[in-house]
């Protein structure tokens, strides 16, 4: 009866243990439910970030930082960028965390505006395909990708709050509670700091050079 039990006990902790080991590579692993309560930039250095790429169907930007500390906007002739801007969005995606997973069917991708450009037979449309956002590193490895879809609304368009995103090349779509506020347009993100012409009555001209440029 005793060797009964004994084997009744092993068998139940060989159990126990293929399950946790399971469960461990469930939690651990990039896809599935293993994102939801991650921060949406898990493990990413941002140290070693030298360029950002933000696509939409409309516009490209390209924000440069060659030398890791000084960023520009490619398409603005390399004109400096809004810092604080920049460091806003790296902030807000190394704190935020990914509400609940929201289906992982290809069919809704597109409901979702979570399709890649290549998915939609290589074009890029609104409201269908997602705005991807790159992060990549000095030799262009990426080193966060994702992509920002539709916000999420109720009947009638009723605001709840929240947008629909994606991890290329993973076919999940997840929720975050808050809306990231990424700016499309290359002409937003120059730095437009301005000097205080009216607090320096001695000014007597102004003299601007773009990074690059030869004086």
């Amino acid at each position: 009866m005793r060797l009964k039990a004994l084997a009744i006990v092993s068998g139940t902790l060989v159990v126990l243990a293929v399950a946790a080991f399971a469960m461990n590579r469930w939690v651990n692993t990039p896809t599935g439910l293993g994102r939801v309560g991650q921060i949406l930039m898990t493990g990413v250095d941002t140290g070693q970030a030298r360029r950002i790429d933000i696509v939409s169907a409309d516009n490209t930007v390209t924000l440069s930082s060659p030398n890791g500390a000084e960023w520009v906007v490619v398409q603005q002739q390399n004109y400096p960028v809004d810092t604080k801007k920049l460091k806003s969005l790296l902030l807000k995606l190394t704190t935020l965390k990914v509400a609940h997973q929201v289906t992982d069917n290809p069919a809704r991708l597109a409901e979702l505006g979570l399709l890649t450009k290549e998915e939609n037979g290589g074009k890029l449309m609104a409201e269908k395909t997602g705005k991807q956002l790159s992060i990549l590193d000095k030799d262009g490895k990426p080193l966060f990708q994702m992509l920002l879809g539709n916000d999420r609304h109720g009947q009638g368009s009723m605001g709840f709050g929240g947008t629909y995103v994606r991890f290329p090349p993973e076919k999940a779509a997840y929720l975050i509670s808050d809306s990231v506020v990424v700016d499309w347009r290359p002409e937003d993100w120059i730095d437009n700091a301005v000097l205080n012409l009216d607090a320096d009555k001695d000014l007597q001209a102004v003299h601007v050079r773009v990074p690059g440029q030869r004086e």
